[in-house]
């Protein structure tokens, strides 16, 4: 192709090209925290118009549950790229595990129902969100558990068992027939809980300290 072109091959350029993987890195991100904006601003109030008392118990917590997944999801996106603002280049370990959590939590957020509606996955919808959590979760211990602090892995690890606790649940109930019974929707979310008070301490350490991996 070289040839064709009549011109020689340029010398590669590594900061230019940490640079060019930075910029996507960022596009990728934003639209990806875009992408959840518009799923929760046309969803939103349609659920608000279903609104009726007294209250579906089992359909509630459903639709709580999935509100839940989702800004959790919108919430670490958005703090674990706050480090993207701060860098001058991207690795290419950078780009794959943004673009595979980003890829990741959209995955989630179809199967939860928010990017087509009327989609209703049923226990499979946090089964697959509960999944992502755990495959981030892992991720981000290889890649940068080496020189993290052990607050900030010890997050990770608690994160990934509450992941796998909540399939387990979820597997069983799905197995048994339980989707009228409001017990396994209880426990998720009280397993859901305990993923929003890990998420709090997480936020102080990426906004508090030198640490941006």
């Amino acid at each position: 192709m070289w040839k064709i072109i009549r011109t020689q091959k340029p010398a590669r350029n590594t900061n230019n090209r940490g640079k060019a993987r930075l910029a996507f890195q960022n596009l990728w991100v934003a639209g990806t925290l875009g992408a959840f904006f518009v799923a929760l601003a046309t969803n939103l109030p349609s659920h608000i118009q279903q609104f009726s008392w007294p209250p579906n118990p089992v359909y509630t917590f459903n639709v709580y549950l999935k509100y839940g997944y989702l800004l959790w999801f919108l919430g670490y996106f958005f703090i674990s790229n706050l480090r993207n603002e701060l860098q001058k280049q991207a690795t290419k370990r950078d780009l794959f595990f943004d673009v595979t959590q980003s890829v990741l939590a959209l995955i989630s957020a179809y199967a939860l129902g928010f990017i087509v509606s009327g989609i209703d996955m049923g226990f499979s919808a946090y089964i697959i969100a509960n999944t992502a959590i755990l495959i981030i979760c892992i991720l981000s211990l290889c890649f940068y558990g080496c020189g993290a602090s052990e607050g900030l892995n010890r997050i990770r690890v608690y994160a990934a068992i509450i992941a796998i606790l909540s399939i387990i649940t979820l597997k069983y109930a799905a197995g048994a027939e339980q989707s009228q019974n409001i017990v396994p929707y209880l426990i998720v979310f009280i397993l859901l809980i305990f993923h929003w008070l890990l998420l709090w301490p997480y936020i102080f350490i990426r906004l508090d300290r030198e640490e941006w991996i």
